[in-house]
């Protein structure tokens, strides 16, 4: 196994990302801030096969199952196959889902997308506003990938949309933040 480790700013991850590409990297790219939180990229030949972490992982997953497989009990589903002991506990969920045909390959992919986005749309915003650090794993951890992002149109896109939040005066605000009770 090797490992390669760097801190960077915004730029920097963007080639890191590119690297990954041209490399044909099989692996994990492992990016953390300086508060600890990481954000886990799984690549196989390049492209970007799972994400996960960031703010809020297990939030995401169930937005992320309940907009595209309501028919599914996320608790029961939860109950039966989420083994926390694995980073990749998301992922291990849909490829049982998949393997049971109680989803199919598009909404495995629909999912797949999305979440890379968030999460690639949350790094964004973290590698603006600080020091990040990253560090590449080379093993292979997802041995039969069910969905393959192309990782360059999926940044140009998350940057857009960075830009559009920051022009609307959000740039200080997580799309994760939610409400916080106050009482008085």
């Amino acid at each position: 196994m090797m490992s390669f480790a760097e801190t960077s700013s915004f730029f920097q991850i963007i080639q890191e990302f590119n690297n990954c590409i041209q490399l044909q990297y099989n692996g994990e790219l492992k990016i953390n801030n300086v508060n600890g939180k990481v954000y886990t990229f799984y690549y196989r030949l390049g492209r970007i096969v799972w994400a996960t972490g960031g703010e809020h992982p297990f939030r995401r997953w169930r937005r992320q199952m309940e907009q595209y497989c309501p028919q599914i009990d996320i608790a029961q589903v939860r109950s039966q196959f989420m083994d926390l002991s694995i980073d990749y506990w998301d992922y291990h969920i849909l490829e049982t889902l998949y393997s049971q045909q109680k989803i199919n390959r598009e909404t495995v992919n629909s999912i797949t997308e999305n979440t890379i986005n968030e999460l690639l749309f949350d790094l964004i915003q973290e590698a603006k506003h600080g020091e990040i650090h990253y560090e590449r794993q080379q093993q292979i951890i997802l041995d039969s990938p069910m969905s393959f992002t192309n990782v360059q149109m999926a940044l140009q896109e998350m940057q857009q949309l960075w830009q559009a939040w920051s022009a609307a005066g959000l740039a200080k605000f997580s799309p994760n933040l939610a409400p916080r009770a106050i009482s008085f």
